[in-house]
């Protein structure tokens, strides 16, 4: 049975067509759990009336009435804003906050459809239920507006009666949103959810992503918080999972989201943090700004979040969150269009994320995230081998200089310092420092932990290792790499079992990801389990296009279990990629390994070792390279990289 809060104050309407206000009582509407009543100009459902702008009920109602067809986006203008010019994005924010109190979203369609480029159309099964008014009353127990029975209002009177009623509407429904509910219990871990793109257009994702993944980093500086990193939360795009159920998969107390649009060079945001376990709302605003203060607007969401939490935000902390430029827009773009790209993680894509980073710096020298972005991504690069060590170093370190030089407390270009002394600089005890001052500066960074946690795995301290793997994976429960990271750990350390269960619970997210099925191939052929693992390897390597990383394991594999001639082979397609491009040293003298060749295993080792290859920075206890480590060259490596 429907609910209908009592003492409302009456609202005249327009009719169906826009032609005025109808001398008759509109009927309900019900679809779904909903019903629409037309005349209080309420939503309703069994719970009672259900929270919705006074411009968004009346975008709600023009569809219903015109259902079963697309309503162009031009009549919907005319009809909700008659008097007034408006731009699209009005009716586009209209739009998203119906479907909003229909929880619904794009992607699921189950009452508004999409009309790409055109409009709208209302979908689900509509039944009009008729009401009949008291005699002689307008409104139960209430006198007609203007005093008297049976005096019909005329058009101004009326437009002014209208304008009135939905200006107190807006009002009260303002203070809903920004009342603060009681909640269960504290909030101390929260997730935030990809911001909706209310453009429209599927180009714009990248806008909206990184102002999401900006959110992300900024309430992750708040050391009184748990923030689950940008990995997990992307899985929830478009999900039509209750927010609730979204919090307990991530293990968080509340969940943040919101909608972001760009026109006419502002920037539009609303957000709303949902209780977990209630699902009742704690807060909710909205911010209009100039594009330029895009920054800003990111601290200062960070900081009214954790106002609204009641968590403690220390003075380093709200410094880094208070200090922030105005942005040339255009540069800033170029810079969130490089962070959608770096978020792949693949060679293009690193590649195409350095382009548009350096379009940022050419417009606007001074963007110190644009430079942070660019050494961050040359760290990869350098790593997994596709651009030479000594191009690759050269370029992050003077794109870390300048980030530093630009904004010493920039988290990003703290991140990429502690990358290159790690990777490129072998400069253990610097590269120790130097993630830990990442990690002060960023307690929820998971990136950190996991490279923190690599960084110790190298030197050997394997049980810190896994509490900073452990600890990664805490903030970023749906990441395939941190996943998978963590069991490498478990298989350094011996413990194939474990690492088994945590490459298998990987592949539950991804049945196809590439670095899980190599650790679990490697993991099968440490139990003995050959041809099991040999699959896995070979699966690996096909999925990630024949990747030379990845290739070399399979290479590797080959001679320990002694197909030699598949070894040659894999030997053969490395030397003939290296033919056309940079190929590293290492990957041949990983296969020479597994062969039991070992003076040319040293051989190609040496020649990595004078290049500086990222990569030879984990021999000390890297799997690949155990046929080598009784050989006294072997020894006289580690103590030449200073890690005997």
């Amino acid at each position: 049975m429907f609910r209908s809060p009592q003492g409302d104050a009456q609202v005249f309407s327009t009719d169906a067509s826009g032609g005025g206000e109808s001398p008759s009582h509109p009927p309900f509407y019900e679809f779904g759990p909903f019903r629409l009543d037309v005349r209080r100009r309420l939503l309703l459902r069994e719970e009672g009336a259900v929270p919705i702008t006074p411009k968004a009920l009346e975008t709600l109602l023009a569809l219903v009435e015109r259902r079963g067809r697309v309503v162009e986006k031009g009549e919907l203008m005319r009809l909700l804003w008659p008097d007034t010019a408006v731009e699209e994005a009005n009716l586009t924010q209209s739009v998203f906050l119906v479907r909003k109190a229909l929880g619904e979203s794009s992607g699921e369609p189950r009452f508004i459809a999409t009309a790409p480029r055109r409009g709208y159309r209302f979908v689900a099964h509509v039944r009009e239920v008729p009401t009949e008014p008291e005699p002689g009353h307008d409104a139960p127990g209430r006198e007609p507006v203007g005093g008297r029975r049976g005096v019909r209002l005329g058009r101004r009177p009326f437009r002014w009666a209208l304008r009135v009623a939905i200006a107190v509407a807006a009002i009260a429904v303002t203070a809903w949103l920004r009342a603060p509910v009681h909640r269960v219990g504290a909030i101390r871990s929260l997730a935030v959810l990809p911001l909706h793109n209310l453009s429209g257009e599927a180009d714009d994702e990248y806008f909206a992503d990184g102002l999401t993944d900006a959110l992300v980093t900024d309430l992750g500086s708040v050391s009184a918080l748990r923030v689950i990193s940008r990995q997990s939360v992307m899985r929830y795009r478009g999900s039509p999972k209750p927010l609730p159920e979204i919090a307990r998969e991530l293990g968080v107390d509340a969940v943040i989201e919101g909608s972001v649009l760009r026109a006419g060079g502002r920037l539009r945001l609303t957000a709303q943090l949902v209780d977990g376990s209630s699902d009742r709302q704690v807060w909710a605003d909205s911010f209009d700004r100039n594009l330029a203060d895009t920054l800003k607007l990111q601290g200062e969401l960070a900081r009214l979040v954790a106002r609204e939490v009641q968590v403690t935000v220390t003075e380093q902390e709200q410094a880094l969150l208070a200090r922030r430029r105005p942005v040339d827009p255009a540069a800033y773009d170029s810079y969130l269009r490089g962070r959608h790209f770096w978020d792949r993680r693949n060679e293009s894509s690193l590649r195409k994320s350095i382009e548009c980073f350096q379009m940022a710096v050419d417009r606007d020298p001074t963007l110190a995230v644009a430079w942070a972005g660019m050494a961050l991504a040359y760290a990869p690069l350098g790593y997994w081998g596709y651009v030479p060590p000594a191009e690759a170093r050269m370029r992050m370190q003077a794109a870390t200089s300048k980030a530093l030089e630009l904004d010493a407390s920039l988290v990003d270009a703290h991140t990429a310092l502690a990358s290159l002394k790690t990777i490129y600089d072998w400069d253990w005890e610097g590269a120790e420092r130097a993630w830990r001052a990442v990690l002060a500066r960023s307690p929820n960074n998971a990136l950190a932990h996991q490279w923190y946690g690599l960084l110790l795995e190298s030197l050997g301290r394997a049980d810190e290792a896994l509490a900073e793997r452990t600890r990664a994976l805490e903030l970023d429960p749906l990441s395939l790499n941190v996943s998978t990271s963590l069991a490498d750990t478990f298989s350094l350390m011996g413990q194939q079992d474990r690492a088994i269960q945590q490459y298998e619970r990987t592949l539950e997210l991804d049945p196809k990801y590439p670095g899980a099925l190599r650790g679990l191939g490697w993991a099968y052929l440490m139990k003995g389990s050959r041809a099991k693992a040999v699959t896995k390897l070979e699966e690996a390597a096909d999925l990630s296009g024949r990747d030379p990383m990845l290739l070399c394991w399979l290479g590797h594999a080959y001679g320990l279990v002694g197909r030699k001639a598949d070894a040659r082979r894999v030997q053969r397609a490395l030397e003939e990629r290296g033919r056309d491009r940079y190929l590293s040293p290492y990957h041949l003298a990983v296969v020479h390994a597994g062969l039991g060749e070992t003076d040319a295993a040293f051989l190609r080792l040496d020649e990595a070792f004078r290049e500086r290859a990222p990569v030879l920075f984990h021999a000390k206890v890297e799997p690949l390279l155990t046929p080598l480590r009784s050989d006294p060259r072997f020894q006289d490596l580690l103590r030449r990289m200073a890690l005997e």
